[in-house]
């Protein structure tokens, strides 16, 4: 299955930010994009991770938004 894309689409990164987080060329990042070929497994595991740590800037972000609306959590 072929995940790639999806994460890739779901977060909507530029290119640039995906090439800088793997440190690869952007031709490169819009082929995983685009689902024309896979990452390697080191520059499959870097992308992770810079997703985790893009995903924990999001949700830090939502929860200091969160916090100075008064928003109660349920």
């Amino acid at each position: 299955m072929n995940t790639i894309p999806r994460l890739l689409k779901t977060l909507r990164p530029t290119l640039a930010e995906v090439a800088a987080w793997v440190k690869v060329s952007r031709s490169l990042a819009d082929g995983w994009r685009a689902g024309a070929y896979q990452p390697h497994p080191a520059n499959r595991a870097a992308l992770v991770q810079a997703t985790r740590q893009h995903a924990k800037r999001l949700l830090g972000l939502a929860n200091t938004v969160e916090r100075e609306g008064g928003i109660r959590k349920r």
